[in-house]
């Protein structure tokens, strides 16, 4: 079976949907809590975000059997068929443009996550310089956006080559969301924990009142 059916059979249109939520609402709620008056930058959301991220996903997975934890501590590792998931942020929102040149800056995982996908690589005997990726099992979800702008992109990559410690090339990629313009909001429902998965004392839910946007309310008038 090739790489994109695998692919498909083990993330439904469900499944890619039920992620993007769980993005969508980590930037829908760390986004007001972002304050750059008392020394808030990309560093502080970028860890707030991959904490409620990482929780949002624990509680997919909890609730869906078609993903599931492999590994929780000190970084998240799941599982969807034959495929092994992280998920990290691989760029912010002006970068959506090309989603092929969007890497995450993590460096501990990487080389890690590359190496076993190209140890799986061959050439295709019948296109001379071409990679196979079949047999990639490592996969990267990563989100594309800032806490200005936004969520902005969402896809899945398969990494295959690593420049100083971090992703330089994905063999394949699938979108599975891209905001149609900068300009659009994005309005997930928020999703509620499903049952606790991760120790309260690391992370609670945040309940959120997000106030309306009373230019733009005015403008639609």
């Amino acid at each position: 079976m090739m790489l994109d059916d695998l692919f498909h059979s083990a993330f439904p249109h469900k499944l890619q949907a039920d992620l993007v939520e769980a993005i969508a609402d980590a930037y829908a709620r760390n986004m007001p809590l972002h304050d750059e008056s008392i020394g808030h930058d990309a560093a502080s959301f970028g860890f707030l975000n991959y904490k409620t991220k990482t929780f949002n996903l624990k509680n997919l997975a909890a609730d869906n059997p078609e993903i599931k934890i492999v590994r929780s501590s000190p970084y998240l590792l799941l599982q969807a068929g034959e495929f092994l998931l992280s998920s990290y942020n691989a760029g912010d929102a002006s970068m959506e443009d090309d989603l092929l040149q969007c890497f995450p800056r993590n460096k501990n995982r990487a080389p890690v996550m590359t190496r076993e996908n190209v140890i799986q690589l061959k050439l295709d005997l019948k296109l001379p310089d071409e990679e196979d990726f079949t047999g990639c099992r490592q996969l990267v979800l990563c989100d594309v956006g800032d806490p200005t702008n936004g969520l902005a992109a969402v896809f899945i990559g398969v990494p295959v080559e690593t420049d100083k410690g971090k992703i330089s090339k994905w063999g394949t990629h699938w979108e599975l969301w891209r905001r149609p313009g900068m300009d659009v909001s994005i309005d997930f429902t928020p999703i509620q924990p499903a049952r606790p998965v991760v120790p309260p004392e690391i992370l609670q839910p945040i309940n959120l009142i997000r106030k309306s946007n009373r230019k733009a309310d005015a403008n639609n008038a």
